[in-house]
């Protein structure tokens, strides 16, 4: 099945008609028309019902559009999460970390940041994040670190263990 004549049975779907169907896809009504029809051919069954009023889902059509719409939204996704995985850059993480902190406190925290998902959705882990300490003894942030320059600070809360 030709994911294109899905993607043009889905555009008539949701537009109710073949010739504005076709002007978002940038093909002529004929060449939509022929290829909804051999996907009709291969599905068995008319999706649409075409009148000079416009166009409406057969019964079969109601049953198969939104399986159509399902799969062409799956093949969409598979493409966006492709290029976001090729396009993805290693991100460095800075973490600022009081001296009074112990160091089993701080490397949990740094895995659970690793964990988290990247702003815009695209996959996080350990390939596409990498970790930085800044530069001062024992992974102490140095004094002229600034805020805005972190991405998270583990400290102790007065009173808290």
């Amino acid at each position: 099945m030709n994911v294109e004549a899905r993607r043009y049975a889905v555009a008539v779907s949701r537009t109710g008609s073949f010739s504005a169907a076709a002007r978002e896809h940038g093909v002529t009504q004929p060449a939509l028309s022929n290829t909804i029809a051999r996907l009709e051919e291969t599905l068995g069954d008319r999706l649409f019902d075409r009148s000079p009023r416009g166009v409406s889902p057969t019964a079969f059509g109601q049953r198969m559009l939104p399986l159509i719409e399902r799969a062409v939204g799956d093949l969409d996704a598979i493409a966006d999460e492709a290029r976001a995985a090729a396009s993805e850059t290693a991100r460095t993480i800075r973490l600022g970390v009081s001296p009074l902190i112990d160091r089993t406190i701080v490397s949990a925290a740094f895995a659970a940041m690793r964990s988290l998902p990247v702003a815009g959705g695209a996959a996080a882990g350990p390939p596409s994040r990498r970790g930085e300490q800044l530069p001062g003894a024992g992974g102490v942030s140095p004094p002229g670190a600034r805020h805005r320059d972190l991405e998270a600070v583990v400290a102790s809360i007065a009173g808290e263990p």
